[in-house]
């Protein structure tokens, strides 16, 4: 409950939202983030199979970067908006800011990249053609 320590509630959807948020970040850390500091990417194919390309260092790179910058955006951007937060630890909320700014950019680019690499047909199928289409 560390999440709803931080925040000031106004409504259970708000804390249930930024609970689901925390969860994901600390998801990411622990599974992606800690797979890749392990060099295993091929857990990556645990959750979502097909999402680790063997033959494919830029995806594999495009998608590390997007998982890191992600996971630092969905843990840390929040504090943003906590208003006793922002008071009292003016100069780490102008920083954390600046670097989850950043990182939101670079992990649009990591995304892309894996997205331009590997195709949008094999992240989302129903984007997939077809030569017989109508």
């Amino acid at each position: 409950m560390i999440c709803a320590s931080l925040c000031t509630i106004s409504s259970t959807g708000e804390l249930h939202t930024k609970m689901i948020l925390f969860s994901l970040a600390i998801y990411m850390i622990s599974f992606y983030v800690r797979s890749m500091l392990r060099r295993n990417l091929a857990a990556w194919d645990i959750v979502f199979p097909g999402m680790y390309h063997v033959d494919n260092v830029k995806s594999q790179i495009g998608l590390g970067v997007h998982f890191i910058g992600g996971a630092y955006f969905v843990l840390m951007a929040p504090l943003q908006y906590v208003p006793w937060f922002r008071k009292k630890y003016l100069n780490f909320h102008r920083w954390n800011g600046r670097v989850a700014v950043t990182l939101l950019g670079i992990t649009v680019v990591g995304g892309s990249i894996y997205t331009w690499e590997v195709g949008i047909s094999q992240i989302v199928p129903e984007y997939q053609t077809s030569a017989n289409c109508a």
